[in-house]
């Protein structure tokens, strides 16, 4: 990507021509991905990612209607957590209500804890065209986290030894 420093509107860089033609832009705002067209020397937008860059967006005017805000849950009283969330990459994910009984959650905790070092999120919205639409599953506070797309689920933290849970969901998709 052309554009490395998100702190800068993607428009400053709409009069810059590519060196590659590989190189694109995406707005950290929107998620919006533009790819540079040779022949009408302009850039053009080519396709929404479902991402964007949680923490510019909170300081933006348009990201700001992007960001999800947390959200009020009712917590059991006696639902013991792996851990509370520890550092800045780690999030507890809540499992919808309506999902408890999928498949992928069998015998998973209705809230645990992730690892997701990645400044960007996914949009908390679903698109108008059916074959784009997916399903979330589970989410954080910050961002749907698990989300079912046909037989597809994909998911926006890791998967890994300090986090058993995250083990588990992939053991139920096996």
């Amino acid at each position: 990507m052309l554009n490395k420093d998100y702190n800068k509107p993607v428009k400053d860089f709409f009069n810059i021509e590519p060196n590659d033609v590989r190189e694109g832009l995406i707005d950290p705002v929107t998620g919006d991905v533009y790819k540079y067209d040779y022949d009408l020397k302009q850039w053009e937008p080519r396709l929404n990612s479902g991402f964007h860059n949680r923490a510019v967006s909170e300081m933006n005017k348009i990201g700001k209607i992007m960001v999800t805000r947390e959200k009020f849950r009712v917590r059991p009283v006696e639902l013991e957590y792996e851990a509370p969330a520890g550092s800045s990459n780690e999030f507890v994910v809540f499992i919808k209500k309506v999902n408890y009984s999928h498949y992928l959650f069998k015998n998973v905790q209705n809230e645990f804890l992730v690892e997701n070092p990645t400044a960007w999120v996914m949009h908390p919205i679903c698109f108008l065209n059916p074959k784009n639409q997916y399903e979330i599953l589970a989410e954080s506070n910050f961002s749907p986290e698990i989300i079912e797309m046909g037989l597809n689920i994909g998911c926006l933290f890791y998967i890994g030894k300090k986090y058993p849970t995250t083990f588990k969901i992939l053991d139920n998709f096996i």
